[in-house]
Protein backbone atom coordinates (compact mmCIF):
# COMPACT_ATOMS: atom_id res chain seq x y z
CA UNK A 1 0.00 0.00 0.00
CA UNK A 2 1.54 3.60 -0.94
CA UNK A 3 0.77 6.18 1.05
CA UNK A 4 1.39 10.03 0.27
CA UNK A 5 2.98 12.60 2.88
CA UNK A 6 3.58 16.08 3.82
CA UNK A 7 5.17 17.33 6.78
CA UNK A 8 5.86 21.18 7.84
CA UNK A 9 7.62 21.93 10.95
CA UNK A 10 5.98 19.26 13.24
CA UNK A 11 2.49 18.75 11.30
CA UNK A 12 1.87 15.81 9.38
CA UNK A 13 -1.09 14.46 6.73
CA UNK A 14 -1.02 11.27 5.10
CA UNK A 15 -3.40 10.27 2.39
CA UNK A 16 -3.38 6.45 1.39
CA UNK A 17 -2.81 6.33 -2.49
CA UNK A 18 -4.48 2.39 -2.66
CA UNK A 19 -5.26 2.83 -6.27
CA UNK A 20 -4.50 4.03 -10.27
CA UNK A 21 -6.05 7.73 -10.47
CA UNK A 22 -5.07 11.22 -10.23
CA UNK A 23 -5.81 13.64 -7.25
CA UNK A 24 -4.64 17.61 -7.04
CA UNK A 25 -2.51 18.60 -4.11
CA UNK A 26 -2.89 21.98 -2.36
CA UNK A 27 -3.90 24.09 0.43
CA UNK A 28 -7.37 24.25 -0.73
CA UNK A 29 -9.98 22.20 1.30
CA UNK A 30 -11.43 21.08 -1.98
CA UNK A 31 -8.07 19.13 -3.11
CA UNK A 32 -8.66 15.72 -2.44
CA UNK A 33 -5.00 15.37 -1.14
CA UNK A 34 -5.28 18.79 1.09
CA UNK A 35 -2.37 20.36 2.65
CA UNK A 36 -2.78 23.40 4.57
CA UNK A 37 0.25 23.93 5.14
CA UNK A 38 2.62 27.25 4.83
CA UNK A 39 4.43 26.87 1.13
CA UNK A 40 1.49 25.59 -0.47
CA UNK A 41 -0.38 26.98 -2.93
CA UNK A 42 -4.03 26.45 -3.22
CA UNK A 43 -3.90 23.96 -5.91
CA UNK A 44 0.14 22.83 -6.17
CA UNK A 45 0.22 19.80 -7.78
CA UNK A 46 -1.19 16.99 -9.00
CA UNK A 47 -0.18 13.48 -8.06
CA UNK A 48 -0.72 10.38 -10.57
CA UNK A 49 -0.42 6.71 -9.76
CA UNK A 50 -0.26 4.19 -12.55
CA UNK A 51 0.40 0.56 -11.21
CA UNK A 52 3.45 1.05 -9.23
CA UNK A 53 4.58 4.24 -10.59
CA UNK A 54 3.62 7.81 -8.89
CA UNK A 55 4.22 11.34 -10.71
CA UNK A 56 4.19 14.68 -9.36
CA UNK A 57 3.46 17.63 -11.36
CA UNK A 58 3.53 21.23 -10.61
CA UNK A 59 0.34 22.91 -11.51
CA UNK A 60 1.73 26.68 -12.16
CA UNK A 61 2.46 27.27 -8.00
CA UNK A 62 4.20 29.77 -6.70
CA UNK A 63 7.22 27.46 -4.95
CA UNK A 64 7.50 25.01 -7.47
CA UNK A 65 8.89 21.21 -6.89
CA UNK A 66 12.23 21.25 -5.76
CA UNK A 67 14.58 18.17 -5.14
CA UNK A 68 17.96 18.78 -3.98
CA UNK A 69 18.09 22.37 -4.95
CA UNK A 70 16.55 22.04 -8.21
CA UNK A 71 13.17 22.79 -9.14
CA UNK A 72 11.12 20.49 -11.55
CA UNK A 73 8.07 20.80 -13.51
CA UNK A 74 7.60 16.82 -12.79
CA UNK A 75 8.97 14.29 -10.21
CA UNK A 76 8.62 10.64 -10.56
CA UNK A 77 7.89 9.95 -6.51
CA UNK A 78 10.20 6.69 -5.47
CA UNK A 79 10.17 5.92 -2.00
CA UNK A 80 12.92 8.01 -0.58
CA UNK A 81 12.46 10.95 -2.40
CA UNK A 82 11.75 14.19 -0.61
CA UNK A 83 10.07 16.85 -2.74
CA UNK A 84 9.96 20.40 -1.00
CA UNK A 85 6.73 22.62 -1.63
CA UNK A 86 8.33 25.86 -0.39
CA UNK A 87 8.95 24.18 3.23
CA UNK A 88 6.63 21.57 3.08
CA UNK A 89 7.91 18.37 2.55
CA UNK A 90 6.26 15.25 0.86
CA UNK A 91 7.27 12.12 -0.10
CA UNK A 92 5.58 8.40 -1.10
CA UNK A 93 6.49 5.74 1.48
CA UNK A 94 5.09 2.16 1.65
CA UNK A 95 2.76 1.26 4.67
CA UNK A 96 1.03 -1.90 5.93
CA UNK A 97 -2.44 -1.93 4.09
CA UNK A 98 -3.64 -2.80 7.51
CA UNK A 99 -2.45 0.85 8.55
CA UNK A 100 -4.67 2.69 6.13
CA UNK A 101 -8.14 1.11 6.27
CA UNK A 102 -10.35 1.98 8.75
CA UNK A 103 -11.53 -0.24 11.72
CA UNK A 104 -13.36 2.40 13.09
CA UNK A 105 -14.41 5.71 11.41
CA UNK A 106 -15.28 8.88 13.70
CA UNK A 107 -17.15 10.93 11.52
CA UNK A 108 -20.43 9.79 10.57
CA UNK A 109 -20.99 12.38 7.70
CA UNK A 110 -17.87 12.32 6.31
CA UNK A 111 -19.58 10.57 3.04
CA UNK A 112 -21.54 13.71 2.72
CA UNK A 113 -19.01 15.83 2.82
CA UNK A 114 -16.77 14.25 0.73
CA UNK A 115 -19.52 14.32 -1.64
CA UNK A 116 -20.23 17.59 -1.15
CA UNK A 117 -16.50 18.61 -1.90
CA UNK A 118 -16.51 16.45 -4.96
CA UNK A 119 -18.75 18.14 -6.59
CA UNK A 120 -17.88 22.06 -5.84
CA UNK A 121 -14.41 21.01 -6.87
CA UNK A 122 -13.72 23.78 -10.04
CA UNK A 123 -16.83 26.01 -9.03
CA UNK A 124 -14.87 27.82 -5.82
CA UNK A 125 -14.49 31.02 -7.92
CA UNK A 126 -17.31 32.67 -6.21
CA UNK A 127 -16.72 34.46 -2.98
CA UNK A 128 -20.17 35.58 -1.71
CA UNK A 129 -22.96 34.15 0.79
CA UNK A 130 -24.02 31.66 -1.38
CA UNK A 131 -21.39 30.29 -2.97
CA UNK A 132 -19.99 26.69 -3.10
CA UNK A 133 -16.79 28.20 -0.99
CA UNK A 134 -18.88 29.89 1.74
CA UNK A 135 -20.49 25.71 2.19
CA UNK A 136 -17.37 24.50 2.60
CA UNK A 137 -16.14 26.85 4.82
CA UNK A 138 -19.66 26.33 7.05
CA UNK A 139 -18.93 22.33 6.38
CA UNK A 140 -15.72 23.22 7.98
CA UNK A 141 -16.90 25.31 10.66
CA UNK A 142 -19.90 22.57 11.56
CA UNK A 143 -17.21 19.60 11.71
CA UNK A 144 -15.58 21.30 14.33
CA UNK A 145 -18.55 22.80 16.70
CA UNK A 146 -19.80 21.08 19.25
CA UNK A 147 -23.42 22.11 19.16
CA UNK A 148 -26.80 22.05 21.34
CA UNK A 149 -30.31 22.95 19.58
CA UNK A 150 -31.03 25.98 20.88
CA UNK A 151 -27.83 27.27 21.60
CA UNK A 152 -26.64 30.56 20.27
CA UNK A 153 -23.92 29.17 18.01
CA UNK A 154 -27.13 26.67 16.80
CA UNK A 155 -28.88 29.79 15.72
CA UNK A 156 -26.27 31.41 14.13
CA UNK A 157 -25.63 28.62 11.86
CA UNK A 158 -29.11 28.02 11.19
CA UNK A 159 -29.06 32.03 9.68
CA UNK A 160 -26.18 31.07 8.21
CA UNK A 161 -27.56 28.07 6.30
CA UNK A 162 -30.62 29.99 4.94
CA UNK A 163 -28.19 32.79 3.77
CA UNK A 164 -25.91 30.19 1.85
CA UNK A 165 -28.86 28.60 0.33
CA UNK A 166 -30.65 31.59 -0.53
CA UNK A 167 -33.70 30.09 1.70
CA UNK A 168 -36.15 31.97 2.92
CA UNK A 169 -37.28 28.75 4.91
CA UNK A 170 -36.46 25.60 6.67
CA UNK A 171 -38.43 23.15 8.45
CA UNK A 172 -38.36 19.75 9.39
CA UNK A 173 -41.87 17.79 8.44
CA UNK A 174 -43.44 14.67 10.61
CA UNK A 175 -45.56 12.40 8.38
CA UNK A 176 -48.60 11.49 10.81
CA UNK A 177 -50.43 8.06 10.02
CA UNK A 178 -53.92 8.96 8.80
CA UNK A 179 -52.75 12.72 8.37
CA UNK A 180 -53.59 13.95 4.66
CA UNK A 181 -50.65 16.62 5.67
CA UNK A 182 -47.46 16.81 7.12
CA UNK A 183 -46.80 18.62 10.51
CA UNK A 184 -44.37 20.99 10.97
CA UNK A 185 -42.17 20.20 13.53
CA UNK A 186 -39.49 22.71 13.77
CA UNK A 187 -38.67 25.23 11.24
CA UNK A 188 -36.61 28.51 10.85
CA UNK A 189 -37.00 31.56 8.61
CA UNK A 190 -40.28 33.15 7.71
CA UNK A 191 -42.56 30.10 9.57
CA UNK A 192 -42.22 30.08 13.32
CA UNK A 193 -44.92 28.08 14.19
CA UNK A 194 -44.51 24.61 15.86
CA UNK A 195 -47.62 22.18 14.86
CA UNK A 196 -48.95 24.29 11.96
CA UNK A 197 -50.23 22.32 8.80
CA UNK A 198 -48.11 22.74 5.79
CA UNK A 199 -49.39 22.09 2.38
CA UNK A 200 -47.41 20.11 0.05
CA UNK A 201 -46.06 20.81 -2.40
CA UNK A 202 -45.09 24.06 -1.90
CA UNK A 203 -45.18 26.17 -4.92
CA UNK A 204 -41.85 28.46 -4.45
CA UNK A 205 -38.68 25.75 -5.61
CA UNK A 206 -37.75 23.39 -2.84
CA UNK A 207 -35.00 20.94 -1.97
CA UNK A 208 -35.43 17.70 0.34
CA UNK A 209 -33.98 15.47 2.15
CA UNK A 210 -35.43 12.55 3.89
CA UNK A 211 -34.36 11.92 7.51
CA UNK A 212 -33.52 8.18 7.32
CA UNK A 213 -35.30 5.58 9.57
CA UNK A 214 -37.84 8.54 10.69
CA UNK A 215 -41.18 9.06 9.24
CA UNK A 216 -40.07 13.15 8.08
CA UNK A 217 -38.18 14.98 6.06
CA UNK A 218 -36.23 18.41 5.65
CA UNK A 219 -37.27 21.02 3.37
CA UNK A 220 -35.88 24.42 2.08
CA UNK A 221 -37.84 26.68 0.67
CA UNK A 222 -35.52 28.63 -1.68
CA UNK A 223 -36.47 32.58 -1.90
CA UNK A 224 -37.33 34.12 -5.45
CA UNK A 225 -35.19 33.70 -8.58
CA UNK A 226 -32.74 31.35 -6.48
CA UNK A 227 -31.64 27.95 -8.44
CA UNK A 228 -31.32 24.49 -7.47
CA UNK A 229 -27.81 24.08 -8.32
CA UNK A 230 -26.18 20.53 -7.47
CA UNK A 231 -23.57 22.09 -4.72
CA UNK A 232 -26.78 23.28 -2.87
CA UNK A 233 -28.24 19.99 -3.17
CA UNK A 234 -25.62 17.91 -1.74
CA UNK A 235 -24.71 20.78 0.83
CA UNK A 236 -28.61 20.12 2.19
CA UNK A 237 -27.51 16.47 2.21
CA UNK A 238 -24.97 17.19 4.36
CA UNK A 239 -26.93 19.28 6.43
CA UNK A 240 -29.84 16.71 6.79
CA UNK A 241 -27.26 14.64 7.89
CA UNK A 242 -25.73 16.30 10.80
CA UNK A 243 -29.52 18.12 12.01
CA UNK A 244 -30.76 14.77 12.75
CA UNK A 245 -27.57 13.79 14.59
CA UNK A 246 -28.43 16.79 16.22
CA UNK A 247 -32.04 15.30 17.07
CA UNK A 248 -30.67 12.73 19.19
CA UNK A 249 -28.06 14.25 20.81
CA UNK A 250 -28.35 14.52 24.61
CA UNK A 251 -29.22 17.66 26.33
CA UNK A 252 -26.32 20.29 27.45
CA UNK A 253 -25.08 18.97 31.15
CA UNK A 254 -25.99 20.91 33.95
CA UNK A 255 -23.63 22.95 35.75
CA UNK A 256 -23.02 21.77 39.50
CA UNK A 257 -21.40 22.77 42.50
CA UNK A 258 -17.98 21.67 43.73
CA UNK A 259 -17.32 18.18 44.60
CA UNK A 260 -20.87 16.86 42.55
CA UNK A 261 -20.33 14.64 40.30
CA UNK A 262 -21.42 16.57 36.85
CA UNK A 263 -23.03 14.74 34.04
CA UNK A 264 -20.97 13.15 31.52
CA UNK A 265 -23.59 11.89 29.01
CA UNK A 266 -23.90 8.29 28.24
CA UNK A 267 -22.11 5.89 30.26
CA UNK A 268 -20.17 2.74 28.54
CA UNK A 269 -19.46 -0.04 30.64
CA UNK A 270 -18.69 -2.53 27.31
CA UNK A 271 -20.52 -4.97 25.23
CA UNK A 272 -18.03 -8.11 26.86
CA UNK A 273 -19.85 -11.31 28.57
CA UNK A 274 -18.05 -10.10 31.81
CA UNK A 275 -19.18 -6.71 31.53
CA UNK A 276 -22.89 -7.73 30.68
CA UNK A 277 -22.59 -9.66 33.97
CA UNK A 278 -21.44 -6.54 35.95
CA UNK A 279 -24.49 -4.55 34.37
CA UNK A 280 -26.74 -6.87 35.25
CA UNK A 281 -25.68 -6.86 39.21
CA UNK A 282 -25.54 -3.01 39.24
CA UNK A 283 -29.38 -3.32 37.98
CA UNK A 284 -30.14 -5.61 40.84
CA UNK A 285 -28.52 -2.64 42.94
CA UNK A 286 -29.84 -0.03 41.57
CA UNK A 287 -33.64 -1.33 41.74
CA UNK A 288 -33.01 -2.86 45.22
CA UNK A 289 -31.39 0.10 46.75
CA UNK A 290 -28.23 -1.74 48.75
CA UNK A 291 -25.06 0.08 49.41
CA UNK A 292 -23.05 -0.99 47.17
CA UNK A 293 -18.93 -2.29 47.19
CA UNK A 294 -17.23 -1.86 43.75
CA UNK A 295 -13.82 -3.95 43.61
CA UNK A 296 -10.96 -3.87 40.97
CA UNK A 297 -7.49 -2.63 39.94
CA UNK A 298 -7.00 1.07 39.89
CA UNK A 299 -8.22 1.99 36.51
CA UNK A 300 -10.84 -0.14 35.52
CA UNK A 301 -13.63 2.41 35.77
CA UNK A 302 -15.29 1.94 39.42
CA UNK A 303 -16.67 5.27 39.37
CA UNK A 304 -18.13 5.22 36.10
CA UNK A 305 -19.82 2.16 36.73
CA UNK A 306 -20.98 4.13 40.69
CA UNK A 307 -22.65 6.75 38.04
CA UNK A 308 -24.66 3.85 36.12
CA UNK A 309 -25.82 2.96 39.68
CA UNK A 310 -26.92 6.56 40.51
CA UNK A 311 -28.70 7.39 37.37
CA UNK A 312 -30.73 3.97 37.37
CA UNK A 313 -32.23 4.57 41.35
CA UNK A 314 -35.96 5.27 40.13
CA UNK A 315 -36.86 7.36 43.31
CA UNK A 316 -33.22 9.09 44.04
CA UNK A 317 -33.58 12.86 43.53
CA UNK A 318 -30.47 13.90 45.01
CA UNK A 319 -26.66 14.07 43.28
CA UNK A 320 -24.23 11.71 43.18
CA UNK A 321 -21.14 13.33 45.44
CA UNK A 322 -17.88 11.82 45.49
CA UNK A 323 -14.68 11.97 48.04
CA UNK A 324 -11.43 10.16 47.91
CA UNK A 325 -10.61 9.02 51.47
CA UNK A 326 -6.83 8.63 50.14
CA UNK A 327 -6.64 12.11 48.87
CA UNK A 328 -7.93 14.25 52.04
CA UNK A 329 -5.94 13.46 55.87
CA UNK A 330 -7.80 12.15 58.07
CA UNK A 331 -7.89 15.15 60.57
CA UNK A 332 -9.73 16.87 58.13
CA UNK A 333 -11.74 14.39 56.40
CA UNK A 334 -14.45 13.72 59.37
CA UNK A 335 -15.38 17.12 58.81
CA UNK A 336 -15.80 16.68 55.09
CA UNK A 337 -17.99 13.80 55.33
CA UNK A 338 -20.29 15.32 58.62
CA UNK A 339 -20.41 18.84 58.38
CA UNK A 340 -19.04 21.60 60.79
CA UNK A 341 -20.61 23.24 63.18
CA UNK A 342 -21.25 27.09 64.08
CA UNK A 343 -19.27 28.65 66.34
CA UNK A 344 -16.85 25.59 66.95
CA UNK A 345 -13.86 27.59 66.69
CA UNK A 346 -12.65 31.21 65.79
CA UNK A 347 -12.23 31.67 62.31
CA UNK A 348 -13.83 28.61 61.34
CA UNK A 349 -16.58 28.94 59.08
CA UNK A 350 -19.74 26.72 59.23
CA UNK A 351 -20.17 24.44 56.63
CA UNK A 352 -22.52 21.28 55.70
CA UNK A 353 -20.73 17.53 55.01
CA UNK A 354 -21.29 15.68 52.17
CA UNK A 355 -23.50 13.37 53.73
CA UNK A 356 -25.81 16.07 53.67
CA UNK A 357 -25.39 17.35 50.59
CA UNK A 358 -25.95 13.58 49.20
CA UNK A 359 -29.55 14.11 50.85
CA UNK A 360 -31.81 12.11 48.49
CA UNK A 361 -29.34 10.81 46.14
CA UNK A 362 -25.17 8.77 46.35
CA UNK A 363 -22.38 8.98 48.39
CA UNK A 364 -19.64 7.18 46.40
CA UNK A 365 -16.57 6.71 48.90
CA UNK A 366 -13.67 6.36 46.75
CA UNK A 367 -10.73 4.14 48.20
CA UNK A 368 -12.48 2.92 51.55
CA UNK A 369 -9.76 0.79 52.67
CA UNK A 370 -8.17 3.91 52.88
CA UNK A 371 -10.12 4.97 55.44
CA UNK A 372 -8.51 5.98 59.06
CA UNK A 373 -9.45 2.87 61.65
CA UNK A 374 -10.81 5.63 64.16
CA UNK A 375 -13.33 7.55 61.41
CA UNK A 376 -14.91 4.09 60.85
CA UNK A 377 -17.13 3.75 63.62
CA UNK A 378 -18.50 7.28 63.42
CA UNK A 379 -19.11 6.33 60.00
CA UNK A 380 -20.64 3.16 61.11
CA UNK A 381 -22.99 5.05 63.35
CA UNK A 382 -23.64 7.08 60.09
CA UNK A 383 -25.22 4.44 58.88
CA UNK A 384 -27.01 2.79 60.78
CA UNK A 385 -28.89 5.42 62.23
CA UNK A 386 -29.35 7.18 59.44
CA UNK A 387 -28.09 10.48 60.82
CA UNK A 388 -24.97 12.66 60.99
CA UNK A 389 -23.48 14.58 63.55
CA UNK A 390 -21.23 17.56 62.81
CA UNK A 391 -18.08 18.28 64.06
CA UNK A 392 -19.05 20.25 67.48
CA UNK A 393 -22.17 19.79 66.73
CA UNK A 394 -25.23 19.15 69.54
CA UNK A 395 -28.12 18.07 67.68
CA UNK A 396 -27.54 15.04 64.78
CA UNK A 397 -29.43 15.23 61.34
CA UNK A 398 -30.92 13.00 59.94
CA UNK A 399 -29.66 11.87 56.28
CA UNK A 400 -31.58 9.18 53.31
CA UNK A 401 -28.70 8.24 50.62
CA UNK A 402 -27.55 5.20 49.54
CA UNK A 403 -23.43 4.83 49.81
CA UNK A 404 -21.23 2.69 47.24
CA UNK A 405 -17.84 2.10 48.02
CA UNK A 406 -15.17 1.54 45.94
CA UNK A 407 -11.49 0.29 47.10
CA UNK A 408 -8.73 -2.08 44.84
CA UNK A 409 -7.73 -3.22 48.26
CA UNK A 410 -9.57 -6.63 49.01
CA UNK A 411 -11.84 -5.57 52.21
CA UNK A 412 -12.44 -9.15 53.39
CA UNK A 413 -8.86 -9.51 53.74
CA UNK A 414 -8.36 -6.18 55.66
CA UNK A 415 -10.78 -7.10 57.76
CA UNK A 416 -9.08 -10.03 58.88
CA UNK A 417 -5.82 -8.45 59.17
CA UNK A 418 -7.92 -6.16 61.51
CA UNK A 419 -7.32 -2.75 59.36
CA UNK A 420 -10.73 -2.62 58.44
CA UNK A 421 -14.01 -2.67 60.88
CA UNK A 422 -15.70 -6.04 60.47
CA UNK A 423 -18.95 -4.25 61.13
CA UNK A 424 -18.54 -1.40 58.76
CA UNK A 425 -17.92 -4.20 56.08
CA UNK A 426 -21.13 -5.80 56.70
CA UNK A 427 -22.56 -2.43 56.43
CA UNK A 428 -21.30 -1.23 53.65
CA UNK A 429 -21.13 -4.44 51.30
CA UNK A 430 -24.98 -5.05 50.50
CA UNK A 431 -24.22 -6.25 47.03
CA UNK A 432 -20.41 -6.91 46.38
CA UNK A 433 -19.19 -6.42 42.54
CA UNK A 434 -16.23 -6.78 41.10
CA UNK A 435 -15.09 -5.39 38.20
CA UNK A 436 -12.24 -7.12 35.62
CA UNK A 437 -9.14 -5.67 34.25
CA UNK A 438 -8.93 -4.73 31.08
CA UNK A 439 -6.86 -7.04 29.70
CA UNK A 440 -9.40 -9.92 30.67
CA UNK A 441 -12.13 -7.92 28.63
CA UNK A 442 -10.04 -7.19 25.29
CA UNK A 443 -13.45 -7.51 23.28
CA UNK A 444 -14.60 -4.31 24.71
CA UNK A 445 -11.30 -1.92 23.52
CA UNK A 446 -12.70 -1.00 20.30
CA UNK A 447 -15.96 0.76 21.53
CA UNK A 448 -13.86 2.16 24.58
CA UNK A 449 -10.93 3.05 22.12
CA UNK A 450 -13.80 4.89 19.77
CA UNK A 451 -15.65 6.98 22.48
CA UNK A 452 -12.49 8.65 23.63
CA UNK A 453 -10.97 9.67 20.39
CA UNK A 454 -14.70 11.29 19.52
CA UNK A 455 -14.31 12.60 23.10
CA UNK A 456 -10.65 14.29 22.64
CA UNK A 457 -11.37 15.40 19.05
CA UNK A 458 -14.87 17.09 20.04
CA UNK A 459 -12.67 18.80 23.09
CA UNK A 460 -10.03 20.21 20.61
CA UNK A 461 -12.06 20.76 17.77
CA UNK A 462 -9.82 18.22 15.88
CA UNK A 463 -10.54 16.69 12.91
CA UNK A 464 -10.20 12.86 12.95
CA UNK A 465 -11.12 10.63 10.11
CA UNK A 466 -11.13 7.46 12.11
CA UNK A 467 -8.38 4.87 13.75
CA UNK A 468 -7.51 1.94 11.58
CA UNK A 469 -7.04 -1.71 11.51
CA UNK A 470 -3.55 -2.16 12.56
CA UNK A 471 -3.95 0.60 15.31
CA UNK A 472 -6.57 -0.95 16.57
CA UNK A 473 -5.11 -4.79 16.45
CA UNK A 474 -1.84 -3.18 18.53
CA UNK A 475 -4.41 -2.22 21.22
CA UNK A 476 -6.03 -5.26 21.72
CA UNK A 477 -2.59 -6.97 22.24
CA UNK A 478 -1.10 -4.33 24.75
CA UNK A 479 -1.70 -5.45 28.27
CA UNK A 480 -2.78 -2.40 29.65
CA UNK A 481 -1.75 -2.50 33.24
CA UNK A 482 -3.27 1.22 34.10
CA UNK A 483 -6.52 -0.55 32.35
CA UNK A 484 -9.43 1.46 30.99
CA UNK A 485 -7.72 4.90 32.08
CA UNK A 486 -4.48 4.25 30.44
CA UNK A 487 -6.62 3.63 27.42
CA UNK A 488 -7.95 6.90 27.59
CA UNK A 489 -5.07 8.40 28.05
CA UNK A 490 -3.34 6.79 25.01
CA UNK A 491 -6.49 7.73 22.62
CA UNK A 492 -6.14 11.50 24.11
CA UNK A 493 -2.59 11.49 23.18
CA UNK A 494 -2.64 9.75 19.92
CA UNK A 495 -5.60 12.55 19.14
CA UNK A 496 -3.27 15.45 20.13
CA UNK A 497 -0.65 14.41 17.83
CA UNK A 498 -2.81 13.02 15.18
CA UNK A 499 -3.05 16.01 12.35
CA UNK A 500 -6.33 17.71 11.75
CA UNK A 501 -8.24 16.02 9.25
CA UNK A 502 -5.79 12.94 9.79
CA UNK A 503 -6.17 9.16 10.94
CA UNK A 504 -5.37 7.60 14.58
CA UNK A 505 -2.48 4.76 12.68
CA UNK A 506 -0.64 2.60 14.03
CA UNK A 507 3.02 4.90 14.69
CA UNK A 508 1.08 6.89 17.55
CA UNK A 509 1.07 3.99 19.68
CA UNK A 510 4.47 2.77 18.71
CA UNK A 511 5.54 2.85 22.79
CA UNK A 512 3.05 0.12 23.46
CA UNK A 513 4.16 -3.53 23.93
CA UNK A 514 1.90 -6.21 21.24
CA UNK A 515 3.99 -8.93 22.88
CA UNK A 516 3.20 -9.08 26.52
CA UNK A 517 -0.03 -10.05 27.56
CA UNK A 518 -1.28 -11.38 23.61
CA UNK A 519 -4.47 -12.81 23.54
CA UNK A 520 -4.28 -16.00 21.60
CA UNK A 521 -7.33 -14.62 19.51
CA UNK A 522 -5.68 -12.21 17.92
CA UNK A 523 -3.88 -13.80 14.96
CA UNK A 524 -3.04 -11.17 12.94
CA UNK A 525 0.52 -10.23 14.50
CA UNK A 526 2.15 -13.53 14.54
CA UNK A 527 4.53 -12.35 17.75
CA UNK A 528 4.88 -15.08 20.60
CA UNK A 529 5.81 -14.54 23.80
CA UNK A 530 8.95 -15.12 25.32
CA UNK A 531 10.29 -18.72 25.75
CA UNK A 532 13.32 -19.58 28.07
CA UNK A 533 16.29 -21.03 26.90
CA UNK A 534 16.61 -24.60 27.65
CA UNK A 535 19.94 -25.41 29.64
CA UNK A 536 22.79 -27.38 28.01
CA UNK A 537 22.87 -30.77 30.59
CA UNK A 538 25.28 -30.04 32.51
CA UNK A 539 25.06 -26.78 32.93
CA UNK A 540 23.13 -24.64 35.63
CA UNK A 541 22.54 -22.12 32.89
CA UNK A 542 22.09 -21.02 30.04
CA UNK A 543 25.51 -19.62 27.63
CA UNK A 544 25.90 -16.04 26.93
CA UNK A 545 25.31 -16.58 23.45
CA UNK A 546 22.11 -18.37 23.67
CA UNK A 547 20.48 -15.33 25.86
CA UNK A 548 21.63 -13.01 23.74
CA UNK A 549 20.61 -14.93 20.70
CA UNK A 550 17.18 -15.43 22.60
CA UNK A 551 16.99 -11.87 23.10
CA UNK A 552 17.48 -11.02 19.50
CA UNK A 553 15.21 -13.52 18.14
CA UNK A 554 12.40 -12.03 20.47
CA UNK A 555 13.41 -8.72 19.33
CA UNK A 556 12.99 -8.99 15.77
CA UNK A 557 9.72 -10.80 16.17
CA UNK A 558 8.29 -7.83 18.03
CA UNK A 559 9.82 -5.10 14.95
CA UNK A 560 8.45 -7.74 12.29
CA UNK A 561 4.85 -7.45 14.47
CA UNK A 562 4.82 -4.23 14.45
CA UNK A 563 5.68 -3.45 10.65
CA UNK A 564 2.77 -5.91 9.64
CA UNK A 565 5.76 -8.26 8.36
CA UNK A 566 7.33 -5.50 6.13
CA UNK A 567 11.40 -6.12 6.56
CA UNK A 568 12.44 -3.05 4.98
CA UNK A 569 10.77 -1.29 8.04
CA UNK A 570 11.36 -3.46 10.54
CA UNK A 571 15.03 -3.02 9.31
CA UNK A 572 14.65 0.74 10.06
CA UNK A 573 13.43 0.30 12.91
CA UNK A 574 15.78 -2.22 14.28
CA UNK A 575 18.97 0.39 12.69
CA UNK A 576 20.07 -2.32 10.22
CA UNK A 577 20.02 -2.82 6.54
CA UNK A 578 17.96 -5.11 4.89
CA UNK A 579 20.11 -7.46 3.99
CA UNK A 580 21.59 -7.64 7.61
CA UNK A 581 17.98 -8.50 8.88
CA UNK A 582 17.73 -11.33 6.47
CA UNK A 583 20.98 -12.81 7.31
CA UNK A 584 19.94 -12.56 11.24
CA UNK A 585 17.08 -14.21 10.85
CA UNK A 586 18.26 -17.17 8.92
CA UNK A 587 20.98 -17.63 11.38
CA UNK A 588 18.61 -17.41 14.64
CA UNK A 589 16.05 -20.06 12.24
CA UNK A 590 13.18 -17.14 11.69
CA UNK A 591 11.39 -17.08 8.88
Amino acid sequence: MLRFVARNEGQERRFPIAADGVWTVGSAIECELSVPFDGVSRRHASLERRGSRVWLTDCGSKNGLRVEGRVEAQIELLPGIRVDLGGTVVEIEEAASSDTRFAVELRRSSSVASRLRTSTAGAMAGDGRSSPAAALAFVRRFERASLQPGSELWSRLVAETLEILEAETVAVLQRVPGEPREVLEQCWGRHRVPGAEVEDPWSAAQLSAELEGESARIVAILGQGAKVDRWKEDFFSYLATRWQEQRHDPPAPRAQPAQVEPERGPVVLGRSAAMVEVETLARAAAESGLNVVLLGETGTGKEVLSRFIHRLRATGKGELVAINCAAIPSELLEAELFGVASRVATGVDPREGLFVRAHGGTLLLDEIGEMPYTLQAKLLRALQEREVMPVGGRRPMPVDLRVISTTHRPLARLVAEKKFRADLYYRLRGLEIWLPPLRERLEDIPEFATLFAQRAARASGKRVRGITERALRLLTCHRWPGNVRELETDMERAVALCADGGSIDSRLFSHLDPVAGRPSSVSVLEAPTSRAVAPKAGHSTVTLREELDATERERIRRELALSGGNKSEAARRLGVTWNGLVMKMKRLGLR
